[in-house]
């Protein structure tokens, strides 16, 4: 049987940089099913097409990651919850490894997929030249996932990334 990619959509330009990727995987290689952040509004990511057929999961939308009021409150009832949906989602599906671009929602999958010895992988933005995003940051100095950058700059600040090119 083909090996299964769960694959984090999310909107904006994360989603056009997702489909590059996906475009270079065959579906005669891998299956492939989608987790996205339940987000009403410009990022939400539930209908967008994909190159390739699969189920889609709701994760809990962990909100915006710059301060406001009574954030740290719902930052920490939003990771809870979208951790709890992240291990019954890949518990259900149980795939062979995990694929995110840029959006927070990856973290929750991340870290409940290490936990379950799912390899993982992180593609950084291409709009990210200098340094890493908060979520890079995050998967990084945790080892969430092998992180891959699209700028070779970034090697020389984040030694463990690793450069193959940009996708756009």
């Amino acid at each position: 049987m083909k090996p299964l990619c769960l694959v984090v959509l999310a909107g904006g330009g994360w989603y056009e940089e997702t489909r590059r990727i996906l475009l270079h995987l065959s579906p005669r290689d891998f299956r492939f099913a989608y987790a996205y952040a339940c987000h009403t509004g410009d990022h939400s990511a539930g209908s967008l097409p994909m190159p390739y057929e699969g189920p889609r999961f709701p994760l809990h939308y962990l909100g915006y990651t710059y301060p406001r009021r009574f954030d740290r409150l719902r930052h920490v009832w939003r990771m809870a919850r979208a951790l709890i949906e992240s291990w019954v989602i890949l518990r259900r599906l149980g795939p062979d490894c995990v694929l995110g671009l840029g959006c927070a929602s990856a973290v929750p999958l991340f870290m409940v997929a290490r936990l379950m010895g799912i390899r993982c992988v992180f593609v950084e933005s291409v709009t990210r030249t200098r340094e890493l995003s908060l979520t890079g940051r995050l998967v990084y100095f945790l080892r969430l996932a092998t992180t891959y950058v699209q700028w070779p700059g970034l090697t020389r600040c984040y030694p463990r990334a690793r450069y193959a090119g940009a996708v756009l």
